[in-house]
């Protein structure tokens, strides 16, 4: 008994913090979904014709950390997609401090090179979803062309927040 006890109170001071947590209403982790509606679509325009799909991007996208957020952490989720082997479009989700408050943003850039892994930056929009509250909804259009002519991407994005205690 004189092993077990003190092992016992140590084993509930660990807990009791998180627990502590949980009571206050913080919030450990905000897990971002895409909505059922988001889509991404790529045309990729060329001399002799062009190529364009749509891809579905609903699904589970990724978690957050409040306690990095909160150290003022900045934290990106992303997705890629590219069409015709050259046209790549990237979706990033950041979660930051913004006037004391977490913020999402939102960014869709666009590259087009002669691969999918091209570097070569061709335009980009984004959307600042201030004071990120998790239970909610974000929802934005993206439309961005290529700079340099022909190639665009459209992104339909719904964000959903779940917050995890």
């Amino acid at each position: 008994m004189k092993k077990i006890l003190p092992a016992l109170i140590a084993l509930v001071a660990l807990a009791l913090p998180g627990a502590a947590a949980a009571q206050n209403g913080e919030v450990k982790y905000v897990d971002v979904y895409l909505e059922a509606g988001s889509t991404l679509t790529i045309h990729d325009d060329e001399t002799f014709g062009y190529e364009q799909q749509t891809f579905n991007l609903a699904g589970y996208l990724g978690r957050f950390d409040s306690a990095k957020t909160m150290a003022n952490v900045t934290q990106d989720l992303t997705l890629t997609r590219c069409v015709g082997g050259e046209v790549r479009v990237k979706l990033t989700v950041t979660r930051q401090m913004y006037a004391g408050a977490p913020m999402l943003h939102a960014k869709t850039s666009l590259f087009e090179g002669d691969s999918c892994s091209t570097t070569d930056f061709g335009g980009s929009a984004f959307k600042d979803f201030k004071n990120l509250i998790p239970g909610f909804s974000y929802a934005h259009n993206f439309y961005v062309v290529n700079d340099e002519g022909g190639d665009w991407a459209k992104a339909n994005v719904k964000l959903k927040t779940v917050g995890t205690y």
